[in-house]
């Protein structure tokens, strides 16, 4: 049997937060097969922090059918679906957070049960380890419905 047709049955999901990490390992039904807390140490720079982790973590080196960033964000905003528009999203974020920093990547998840669209700003060079190290993932906010 192909090892790749085994891996790729599996769905990866890594939350990043503040303080490290956590990885869940899901099966076909999704359901739970592995969870792992990884915590940096105070201080750490996280860009280097999640650099050495991805070389390290053997599970982060599996094909995975589906893998999903969940990163926590202190730059978010709700706008209702009727006036969202993707070419002014970085503007409409930053009348909530004017300190948003150039170098954050504007993401957005509609969210349908509310006709609203959730905007979100990531650090550019954390989405950017990512899509170097896997190919098809799916960046989401924290406070995105699951």
């Amino acid at each position: 049997m192909n090892s790749n047709l085994v891996g790729n049955q599996y769905s990866l999901s890594i939350r990043i937060c503040s303080d490290g990490f956590s990885l869940f390992i899901y099966d076909e039904k999704h359901l739970l097969i592995s969870g792992k807390d990884i915590k940096s140490e105070q201080g750490t720079d996280q860009t280097e922090f999640l650099k050495k982790a991805l070389e390290i973590h053997k599970e982060l080196h599996q094909e995975y059918n589906d893998i999903s960033i969940i990163c926590e964000s202190k730059h978010h905003t709700l706008v209702p679906e009727i006036f969202h528009n993707t070419e002014n999203q970085k503007a409409v974020l930053r009348l909530q957070h004017p300190s948003l920093p150039d170098s954050c990547q504007i993401f957005h998840s509609t969210l349908i049960n509310r006709q609203c669209v959730l905007i979100y700003g990531l650090e550019q060079s954390i989405t950017n380890i990512f899509l170097s190290h896997f190919q098809n993932i799916r960046f989401e906010s924290h406070l995105t419905e699951i």
